[in-house]
């Protein structure tokens, strides 16, 4: 048997491929990865929130004036703006790691562009006639579009939690269909937000720091 069909050789070059891979994915991308994460967890406490306020206030729970629900509504989005804006301006110089690393950041920023392409879909069908109902199915949409770039994430680096991460949003999506117009929709939602980004979040940023 020749060398290049042993099978013992086979599996060594394959894990030597494998932790090459792996070690392209935090090389010189930890700061970087530290910043996504904080990101990700800002994102789902932020709206996170937003989603329990909102339950509160279609229970009875919450009450709040005009201003108050404007506050709701409007101030979350200001706020996580504020947050990205601050750590994009830390995290604009830090390296992004090599071919491995920018795959891996290439899946959540294609899943980004393309949650804005869904606005511009669900937001003049809803305005044109097709009302609040049309609109919910877009956060419902953006969870499972979440689910499939962590899938992705789970299939480049094969670390069990980006692979529960990813079911996580699945399920939260196919729940989220099935439950427009109900209060458990809201619930589901602040679900999703709360576990499937704060968490994931928080692992890449220790990920980060012991890279």
């Amino acid at each position: 048997m020749s060398p290049s069909q042993d099978p013992s050789a086979d599996a060594a070059q394959s894990a030597r491929e494998d932790l090459a891979f792996l070690k392209g994915l935090v090389d010189g991308a930890g700061r970087h990865q530290a910043a996504t994460g904080a990101v990700f967890v800002a994102a789902g406490l932020i709206y996170g929130l937003q989603m329990l306020g909102h339950w509160g206030q279609a229970t009875g729970w919450l009450t709040l004036g005009p201003l108050g629900g404007l506050v709701l509504s409007l101030g979350p989005t200001v706020l996580f703006l504020i947050v990205l804006c601050v750590v994009l301006i830390r995290d604009r110089r830090a390296p992004r790691g090599g071919t491995a690393s920018r795959a891996f950041q290439s899946v959540f920023a294609a899943a980004g562009t393309t949650n804005l392409i869904l606005i511009a879909i669900f937001a003049p069908a809803a305005l044109g006639g097709g009302g609040l109902k049309v609109w919910l199915f877009y956060p419902a949409v953006v969870f499972a579009l979440q689910g499939g770039a962590w899938l992705a994430a789970w299939m480049l680096t094969r670390r069990w939690w980006m692979g529960l991460t990813a079911l996580g949003w699945f399920a939260c999506a196919i729940g989220m269909g099935l439950t427009i117009g109900q209060l458990s929709y809201i619930l589901i939602a602040a679900a999703g937000l709360l576990l499937c980004m704060v968490l994931p979040g928080w692992a890449m940023m220790r990920q980060a720091r012991t890279a």
